[in-house]
């Protein structure tokens, strides 16, 4: 029990009557306040000890701090110190309130966020469901209920827990509006002691400079005494850094808290680990013995941590002690942690791990091949001046600013209003030679001027680390509010490090929208002759202007270079070549003109119009509603579509930007609709790999959904009296397709008549006969030459697997009609043979056919087993479609079709077709079998059959086979 310190109080209150106060105000704080913490765990089960046992050990270890010097304590110094060590951690108190309207918050919104793009979080599965906020999924990363209410206590702990010091002083300043505890607040104790107190309280969790700056040396006490408000803060921090013995944890507040969380568990065995603890007026030495490398370092963290604050207070002790009787604190004596064996370290205080030379760093991301040729990064630079331009808009315009105006719906990227405002903050881009040819060489200039936001000091911080930008708090906080499809696209932090790969050197003018800084900068290059050195100086002659950044680079080029490389798309660079003359001229800017070619190629898309120079010439970029596609931009999925066509003979190629910049490697295709898509609602990190060129496997389904979705939207929002009968049939199709045509009812039964070659043929017409056949014709196969059986139509042989086609398969297979793959006496190719009679699907010489190419190993694919359809005899050998994935078809017309596994295997090494295997087979496709009324038995019995018929009718007398099956 802290008794001394209680004891002191109540000596010193009787030396004047206004000093007993202090000592009532006490009786009853110490009985409230207790009850009040026992709600800590509510919260914070899988914590430390929060509450009284915290509190009065803190006392200890100050009493033990000051040794006899307590006595020279004040009444009121005495007081403070009480009441600061029992309110301190008051703001783990959480009522229902607080955690309502913290919910509602952006910040808490934010936080959660912040958590979800974490990897490595342990909270971040869990926070990425949760961000949502929709009560149906945000917990939907947790197995069970229970585990579900343990995850979000663990994610209200983090939030409360970095706010619990300014909550502390909150409720001490109200106490029962706050928290519900009745401690007196009346005129007879000074309402500032108990602003002190809050103050107090709130700098346990500040860094040390605030305390010097915050909390006065001296103030006027109680009766006629005064008070040390920064000495009685010190104290309680050292107070609360020595509660590190063994027994901080309860453990029965550790089995209602269930499953402790990694980080928890930390801190549990680097309280445990404490073998030698010493603390006295003299002295301060701890050993600790850690089991595991989690616990070793964070007991060598809250070493280093009572380090520094010994340190800093030793250092300004005489503006902190309240006079020279209490002496020096404590000599810091030897803290050490080890860690138990086998475990070791290579350095102090620090688990071995895997690190990254951050030359080698910067090395790898200027050579290694990042971008497909360097000019690629000048997109990083426009993206740049894009992004602090939008930022700059929105924080001018937005719905928040002074400026706001209501006619703009910033939800709808290219509404007329918003066109029209970007326009007025045009980004000026100017590539121009600045010195004639010279030994081989010249060199030119490109100057990108913005009107945004501009860069500010603190930018600079951030700025001048690869990838930290993205943890400028500032720019978050901005952003976050911003509508989804106007944030930057500037995540991976590597934009300028990227214009490093064409010049050693970037130069800034700027001004700072939020802080008026005036800057001159200049980069270098962190692998180039000055070793990545940064140099600042303020500007005298850009006050008056506007906020905004200007960012030059010099390109030093070959005057004629002896090779280049060119885009289809580089009308420019084709331009310069077909009209060089190299009698007359002394240069060839070969490299510029294709630096202004993918200026262009971003300016297409640019929500920002870009006004581009070159040399004396400029180039109009200048974007109008009239020359420009129709555009359809979906709220919801944040996907803007460009000229969406519904087509149904053509290839089905989508073309994919990420908020303005073009993907070059995208390769999906949406049947039935031809479009140009912008993303501009996800977030790079995401969805993209580093150089913006393709999207990572992990989200490319994602991106393909909200493709769908963003049609689907479109389709639900335009007149289909404007659509042709072929596109209706065409956009019927796609819903169809997708399984989305509740969409559009009036279109359900649309894609039935889509026809399916020039003379008129619909899918309908055809599945409303009893028969029909089609005839498949090699690619290379002159149409002229090859005159269709009668009662027939002779088709591509790739069409077979074509959308529309794989309609008409679709549609005659509900229909319980049958198709068959044959080979027909009156065609020599391969025939697909429609009935409504019974037929297997694949004839015998086509199965022949296709098992003597599995041998010569002509099929495409790969592994040793094959699949076909089933029919009705071996109907009960069908297995689930998502497990024959590994599994190649032997026929591409049965898409809809259950298959089964061929029972043999094509050993490509040992040239053999065997049967090996087979028990493991049928037990195989009995797990995964789509009959629920088979027996495995059955399953043998049917393969054994199924081999009987192959050997011995459809490959019978094939030598080949007869080779290989012995």
């Amino acid at each position: 029990m802290a008794g001394r310190l209680m004891q002191h109080l109540r000596e010193k209150s009787k030396e004047h009557p206004h000093l007993n106060l202090l000592l009532s105000q006490w009786n009853f704080d110490e009985e409230l306040i207790p009850k009040a913490l026992q709600n800590v765990a509510a919260i914070f089960p899988h914590y430390s000890r929060h509450d009284a046992s915290h509190s009065r050990q803190i006392l200890i270890n100050i009493e033990r701090i000051l040794g006899d010097t307590l006595e020279t304590l004040t009444t009121t110094d005495t007081w403070l110190l009480l009441e600061s060590a029992y309110w301190h951690d008051i703001g783990m108190v959480i009522t229902s309130k607080d955690i309502t309207d913290d919910m509602q918050s952006f910040e808490f919104k934010q936080y959660v966020t912040d958590i979800a793009s974490q990897n490595g979080h342990e909270l971040q599965l869990f926070a990425k469901k949760f961000s949502s906020f929709d009560v149906q999924n945000c917990f939907s990363a947790a197995d069970t209920p229970h585990q579900a209410v343990d995850l979000y206590r663990q994610l209200l702990a983090g939030w409360y827990r970095v706010r619990h010091p300014k909550r502390a002083a909150e409720i001490v300043g109200d106490p029962w509006l706050k928290a519900g505890i009745a401690s007196p607040r009346n005129e007879l104790v000074p309402m500032r002691l108990f602003r002190l107190i809050g103050q107090i309280c709130r700098s346990h969790g500040s860094s040390f400079d605030s305390i010097v700056e915050s909390l006065p040396h001296c103030e006027t006490g109680m009766a006629t005494e005064d008070c040390h408000p920064r000495f009685v803060a010190c104290l309680l921090r050292l107070g609360d850094l020595f509660d590190l013995d063994d027994n901080r944890f309860c453990p029965v507040m550790l089995r209602i808290a269930g499953e402790i969380p990694p980080s928890s568990q930390a801190h549990i065995d680097k309280h445990a680990a404490i073998r030698h603890f010493r603390l006295d007026p003299d002295r301060v030495e701890i050993t600790a013995e850690c089991p595991n490398y989690e616990s070793y370092e964070a007991t060598d963290l809250w070493f280093r941590w009572i380090e520094d604050e010994l340190r800093c207070q030793m250092t300004h002790w005489k503006d902190i002690v309240p006079n020279r009787q209490f002496g020096l604190l404590p000599t810091l004596g030897k803290l050490e942690v080890n860690l138990t064996p086998p475990h070791e370290v290579l350095d102090p205080g620090q688990r071995p791990r895997f690190g990254v030379d951050p030359q080698k760093t910067i090395e790898l991301l200027q050579g290694a091949g990042l971008y497909r040729d360097s000019l690629q990064s000048l997109r990083e630079l426009l993206q740049n001046a894009v992004d602090a331009t939008l930022i700059r808009i929105w924080l001018t315009h937005g719905e928040n600013s002074d400026s706001t105006d209501k006619s703009i719906d910033w939800q709808d990227p290219i509404s007329p209003a918003v066109r029209e405002l970007f326009s007025r903050y045009p980004i000026e881009v100017n590539l121009f030679k600045t010195n004639e040819a010279e030994g081989g060489r010249v060199t030119w200039q490109l100057d990108i001027r913005d009107r945004g936001i501009g860069i500010s000091k603190q930018d600079l911080k951030f700025m001048k680390s690869v990838g930290a930008s993205s943890k400028n708090p500032d720019r978050k906080a901005i952003i976050s509010k911003m509508p989804k499809w106007m944030c930057p696209s500037g995540a991976f932090g590597i934009g300028l490090q990227s214009a490093f790969l064409i010049s050693h050197e970037i130069q800034f003018e700027t001004k700072s929208l939020f802080t008026g800084d005036a800057l001159k900068i200049k980069m270098t290059s962190p692998i180039g002759p000055q070793r990545g050195l940064i140099y600042l100086q303020s500007s005298t002659h850009l006050p008056g202007r506007e906020s905004g950044t200007l960012l030059s680079i010099a390109i030093n080029t070959e005057a004629i270079p002896k090779r280049y490389s060119m885009n289809f798309e580089d009308n420019v660079t084709s331009y310069i070549l077909s009209d060089f003359d190299p009698i007359l001229m002394s240069d060839l800017p070969c490299e510029p003109a294709r630096m202004v070619d993918e200026i262009l190629r971003f300016s297409a898309l640019s929500p920002i119009n870009l006004i581009i120079k070159f040399g004396e010439q400029l180039l109009n970029t200048n974007k109008t509603s009239t020359e420009e596609p129709p555009r359809y931009f979906s709220l919801e999925t944040g996907v803007m579509l460009i000229d969406p066509k519904f087509i149904i003979n053509r290839q089905f190629r989508t073309w994919l930007a990420f908020r303005g910049q073009k993907i070059e490697k995208w390769h999906a295709e949406i049947p039935f609709v031809l479009f140009q898509a912008d993303i501009l609602a996800e977030l790079a990190p995401d969805t993209l790999t580093v150089n913006r060129n393709e999207v990572k496997d992990s989200a490319y389904e994602h991106i393909y959904k909200i493709l769908i979705e963003t049609i689907t939207s479109y389709l639900c929002n335009i007149d289909l009296q404007n659509l042709s009968d072929v596109e209706k049939h065409a956009a019927s199709a796609f819903l169809f397709w997708h399984d989305k045509i509740s969409a559009r009812p009036e279109l359900v039964e649309t894609w039935r008549n889509m026809t399916l070659n020039e003379v008129g043929s619909t899918i309908n017409e055809i599945c409303n006969l009893d028969n029909f056949k089609f005839y498949l014709r090699e690619m290379n196969s002159n149409v002229n030459d090859m005159e269709p059986p009668e009662g027939g139509l002779v088709i591509d042989t790739t069409e077979i697997s074509s959308p529309r086609y794989k309609l008409l398969f679709r549609l005659w297979n509900e229909q319980k009609g049958n198709i068959q793959i044959e080979f027909t006496p009156e065609w020599k190719g391969a025939t697909l043979i429609f009935s409504k009679q019974a037929l297997p699907p694949i004839g015998t010489n086509y199965l022949r056919s296709v098992l003597l190419d599995a041998i010569k190993q002509r099929m495409r694919g790969v592994g040793g087993r094959r699949a076909l359809p089933v029919w009705d005899e071996f109907s009960k050998l069908a297995a689930n479609i998502e497990k024959l994935d590994w599994c190649h078809s032997l026929s591409d017309v049965h898409p809809f079709h259950e298959h089964f596994v061929l029972p043999f295997f094509f050993d490509k090494n040992q040239k053999k077709v065997t049967t090996d295997g087979l028990d493991e087979l049928c037990a195989w496709t009995f797990k995964y079998s789509c009959s629920h009324n088979v027996t495995e038995e059955e399953i043998k019995s049917l393969y054994g059959s199924f081999i009987k018929l192959i050997d011995e009718t459809v490959m019978d007398g094939i030598p080949e086979w007869k080779t290989m099956r012995t």
